[in-house]
C-alpha cells in the first residue's frame, strides 16, 4: 500500500458515512414529504381521490430519487483516485 493509500482511506470512510446519514436523513423525511405533497394534490383534485394509494407513490418516487443519488455519491467516492 502506498502512503497515498493510507491518507485516502480515512477521507473515503468520512465521505461514504457522511453520504449515509445524508441518506437515512433524506428517507426519514421523505414520509412528511409525501403526506404534504399528497395532501396538495388532494386538495388541487376536483374528484375524490384514494389517499393512501397516491401516498405510497409519492413516497415511492421520492425514495427513489434518494436512492439514485446516493448511489451517485458512492460512485463519485468510489472513483476518488489521486
Amino acid at each position: 500500500m502506498s502512503i497515498l493509500n493510507l491518507i485516502l482511506a480515512p477521507l473515503k470512510y468520512m465521505a461514504r458515512k457522511a453520504n449515509d446519514k445524508k441518506y437515512n436523513k433524506n428517507q426519514e423525511q421523505a414520509k412528511r414529504q409525501a403526506y404534504i405533497q399528497t395532501g396538495k394534490e388532494m386538495k388541487k383534485s376536483k374528484y375524490k381521490i384514494n389517499g393512501s394509494k397516491r401516498y405510497k407513490a409519492n413516497l415511492n418516487k421520492i425514495k427513489t430519487k434518494n436512492k439514485q443519488e446516493k448511489d451517485r455519491n458512492d460512485k463519485f467516492i468510489d472513483d476518488i483516485n489521486i
